[in-house]
């Protein structure tokens, strides 16, 4: 039997910034397996305003990893959140 810790892990890494790109790099270079990389979307930069790739998106293109658009909130509701129960609801009565 082999023992779960000796298998290679499916990893999804989730960042933006430049100082996240040692990381990506070292699990690109490690035996685990990058799935796909999320990251914020291009922004406005400079003088023109071009869109500009954040910098984990290109040291991940760099390195042949997936980078899909990062999903929408706006994609599905999320649930409905419970109700709150009242303070006097969650203690027995003193009789």
């Amino acid at each position: 039997m082999v023992a779960t810790r000796d298998l290679p892990l499916r990893l999804v890494f989730m960042a933006t910034a430049s100082f996240a790109v040692p990381s990506l790099e070292a699990l690109a270079r490690s035996r685990h397996a990058l799935v796909k990389v999320y990251t914020q979307p291009p922004r406005p930069a400079g003088r023109g305003l071009r869109a500009r790739p954040a910098p984990v998106e290109l040291a991940a293109r760099r390195l042949g990893l997936p980078v899909p658009p990062p999903p929408s909130p706006r994609w599905g509701s999320p649930p409905p959140m419970p109700q709150p129960r009242s303070a006097r609801s969650a203690w027995p009565r003193d009789r």
